[in-house]
């Protein structure tokens, strides 16, 4: 009797740990605890892997990822690959800075960048080139960031810069290191007048390697205006805990005294 009762706890002490190791949910700004890890894509300077791109409005966006194999990390240790998008003539990712002169995004939407104050954090922010169709008509993945150790949990502050051409959905989905989905949710695209509230972030207990933002957006878009359908500022990331999370302690602690209970009566 002894031995299947402690069978049966060790297993399900086993689905318990198991069952948390799995845990997604969707989070916003206010779970990171104080040792998250903030980049808001402020300081970056033309020079080695970072060019320049004047293919829009003809102000000189930042491009981390210039050279080949186009990888780029940022200070905050988050890492990228940018690729050329379209006809090869611009990028995919581009980073425009007030603090370099003009940086508006997307000109002739009434819900454009105009201003420093209109970025959520400092004078710069990721501003991403291509609409839903085109990125599925032509493969790419929307906006990616790798992490060299697991994350806990991972979100950015984001909308639709041309949210004047229609409504739309964003979505972050999480990876693990063997590119395994761990989580997706989705949040509306606001006005720009409103993004700074807009945050879409997952938590999972899985080993966060790495997040895609993408935008479902809908209506009628032009080729020319599509540019600018995606704007993220303040990507926020907090590593995994290298113990337990308070719940699985608990489960074991109460578990490994259920079986010394067992074992002393035994005696």
């Amino acid at each position: 009797m002894h031995r299947l009762l402690a069978s049966g706890l060790l297993a399900a002490l086993g689905l318990c740990m198991a069952a948390s190791s799995a845990r997604a949910v969707q989070i916003d700004a206010s779970a990171f605890g104080p040792g998250a890890t903030v980049e808001s894509f402020e300081g970056l300077t033309p020079g080695p892997n970072v060019g320049t791109d004047t293919q829009f409005n003809g102000e000189p966006y930042l491009v981390p990822g210039f050279d080949a194999p186009y990888d780029y990390t940022f200070a905050s240790g988050v890492s990228w690959t940018n690729q050329r998008a379209w006809n090869g003539t611009s990028w995919l990712y581009v980073v425009p800075d007030f603090a370099r002169g003009d940086a508006n995004w997307d000109g002739g939407s009434p819900d454009e960048i105009l201003v420093a104050t209109d970025v959520v954090d400092g004078t710069a922010y990721l501003a991403y080139n291509l609409s839903a169709a085109q990125a599925a008509d032509q493969g790419y993945p929307g906006i990616v960031f790798r992490f060299a150790t697991d994350q806990l949990r991972v979100g950015a502050i984001i909308t639709g810069a041309a949210y004047g051409f229609g409504p739309g959905t964003l979505r972050i989905r999480a990876f693990d290191a063997q590119g395994q989905l761990l989580e997706e949710a989705t949040l509306p695209s606001v006005h720009n007048d409103l993004w700074a509230t807009n945050f879409l972030g997952v938590q999972s207990t899985g080993g966060i390697r790495s997040v895609s933002f993408t935008t479902d957006l809908t209506g009628t878009f032009s080729i020319d205006n599509s540019r600018g359908l995606m704007t993220l500022d303040r990507l926020t990331f907090e590593a995994a805990p290298s113990v337990p999370e308070p719940g699985t302690a608990a489960l074991a602690l109460l578990g490994f005294a259920a079986l010394r209970r067992i074992r002393a009566r035994r005696r």
